[in-house]
């Protein structure tokens, strides 16, 4: 034996190749693979800084070996090969990462709900064709695949002809379904996204839902993954789908992240009649209330609020005149949530908003009106006239 083919090349280690290159008589040797996969996995961070995970195909490339492209393929039509074939972006916002109990994984409950969804609409749309249908739902975050396949069961393991396998991105590599769907998982503000950012990983799965403030801030390529997804408009919202919006509401009261809610961007608000504007102290007050059953009540009572409904009775105590032509008070509870119509500028033009200054027990609303009445009283009597709601 003088010829030795080493198939799935850049997935192997660089030492590891060593072993067959030593068989007797070798004298010439073929890498098959593709430094743009997943390498081989490394465990130890200090020895994947190191590069103990580089394959001898990837130094052999970097070198500027000659090599060989193969340019025909016969899996996918070339019409649709230019990219990875034809995608949706579902962007998903008011998701929260956590880290799981040991403290090595992440997941995000709420892309958890969304993944469901779209498995459950892939589902009704198979029923009426009866075609088969092959759904691959992946995710880079161990905790997130526990997730997924806790809440998805056995639900669809006795159906013919429709499948759902759940894994994560590393054991989908080389792996070919209907539809992936990835659940990316990070949410946060500093656009951090961890070893997503690595392009090997997401030339693996490329076809997703996650949140597009943090992918795009991520200054990976998943910041020209969301672009061209605008550009192709195969971008979405997932909260402007009357389905996923519920979905999103439904985990958020399940986990008890009503919290999150408080912002006029969110599935309640969102289109509501009147914007919402909440007050920090609005914020903090409500995060401190321990019971889910009165966080329930005060957000329906604002969800009335926005809709545009408003007691036909004033519940309100006049505390001082520019006050009291202003200032509202709903009773929820036993507490008393504080709201009043402001003018906010919103592009070319003013806007009434409703702004929701705080949520209070009865005895401290004095002491907080007090403190409000220095802002009231540098209105001007136009501008609280332009406050006052038309009947």
């Amino acid at each position: 034996m003088n010829l030795l083919v080493i198939d799935e090349a850049a997935q192997l280690k660089e030492c590891e190749s060593t072993i067959p290159l030593q068989l007797p008589g070798i004298r010439h040797a073929i890498l098959i693979g593709d430094e743009c996969q997943l390498p081989a996995t490394v465990e130890s961070n200090l020895s994947d800084e190191a590069g103990f995970g580089r394959s001898l195909f990837e130094r052999l490339s970097s070198l500027g070996h000659p090599k060989h492209l193969l340019n025909m393929q016969y899996r996918m039509h070339p019409s649709i090969s230019s990219m990875f074939g034809p995608y949706s972006f579902i962007n998903v916002t008011g998701g929260r990462e956590e880290v799981d109990d040991v403290g090595h994984s992440r997941r995000n409950m709420v892309e958890v709900a969304i993944v469901l969804k779209l498995v459950h609409c892939l589902y009704k749309e198979w029923s009426g064709s009866k075609q088969n249908i092959n759904i691959g739902v992946i995710s880079p975050y161990a905790a997130q695949v526990v997730a997924i396949q806790e809440k998805l069961g056995h639900k669809y393991k006795k159906v013919n002809g429709f499948s759902v396998k759940v894994q994560s991105i590393d054991g989908f590599q080389g792996g070919e379904e209907d539809v992936v769907i990835i659940s990316t998982v990070r949410s946060n503000s500093d656009g951090f996204i961890g070893f997503m950012s690595n392009r090997q990983r997401i030339n693996v799965s490329l076809t997703g839902l996650g949140n597009e403030r943090t992918l795009a801030r991520s200054g990976s390529v998943w910041e020209e993954l969301v672009s061209d997804a605008k550009q192709r408009q195969c971008f979405f919202n997932a909260d402007e789908n009357k389905e996923l919006a519920k979905a999103i509401l439904e985990v958020k009261k399940e986990f008890d992240q009503l919290d999150d809610l408080l912002n006029g961007n969110s599935p309640l608000f969102k289109c509501a009649r009147w914007k919402v504007l909440f007050s920090e102290n609005f914020r903090k007050s409500f995060s401190k209330l321990t019971s889910v059953r009165t966080k329930k009540f005060v957000l329906n009572l604002l969800l009335r609020l926005s809709s545009g409904w408003r007691p036909k009775k004033k519940n309100v105590d006049s505390v001082c005149e520019k006050s009291s032509q202003i200032l509202k008070q709903f009773k929820v509870e036993g507490l008393y949530v504080l709201c009043s119509i402001d003018i906010v500028k919103e592009e070319v033009k003013y806007i009434q908003v409703l702004k929701v200054w705080d949520v209070l027990p009865l005895e401290d609303i004095p002491r907080f009106v007090k403190r409000l009445d220095g802002i009231f009283e540098r209105q001007t009597d136009d501008f609280i006239s332009r406050c006052n709601e038309k009947v």
